[in-house]
């Protein structure tokens, strides 16, 4: 089979052709998967040309044995669970996003101003402490 699909890919192939069988020429490689791992009944013509030595040329169809049908029932269960995973990803990743903190960057006004905030009541409070609890020193 094409080994340049991902599995979830691969899959949706596979399922694909079990459940309406093959469309095209193309799908020939997916039947003889099928056949060789014995999930259908199909019978397919391989080549012994040296040029497609191998190939599968000619596919007569047949549907899922009993085996391809419990691959189909597997590989839908499969598919819903992982569009179930990726919505519920989704929907955190929403919430997330909904409520993400805002930081300001480092120079911004809102900084300035916050650490400007901050010195006047520090100096503030210094100086209410000093004049309130310390007093004058006794003669």
């Amino acid at each position: 089979m094409n080994n340049s699909l991902t599995s979830e890919q691969r899959d949706e192939e596979i399922l694909r052709v079990l459940t309406s069988g093959p469309e095209s020429e193309d799908d020939y490689e997916i039947v003889g998967y099928l056949v060789e791992k014995n999930l259908t009944g199909s019978k397919v013509q391989i080549s012994s040309m040296r040029k497609n030595h191998g190939e599968v040329i000619a596919v007569a169809w047949r549907g899922p044995n009993a085996a391809g049908k419990d691959l189909i029932h597997e590989l839908r269960t499969r598919a819903e669970l992982q569009q179930s995973e990726a919505l519920r990803k989704q929907q955190a990743d929403d919430k997330a996003r909904k409520y993400r903190w805002i930081i300001p960057k480092k120079g911004s006004p809102l900084v300035v101003l916050f650490w400007a905030v901050a010195a006047a009541l520090i100096t503030t409070a210094i100086i209410h402490i000093a004049t309130t609890h310390l007093g004058t020193p006794a003669k």
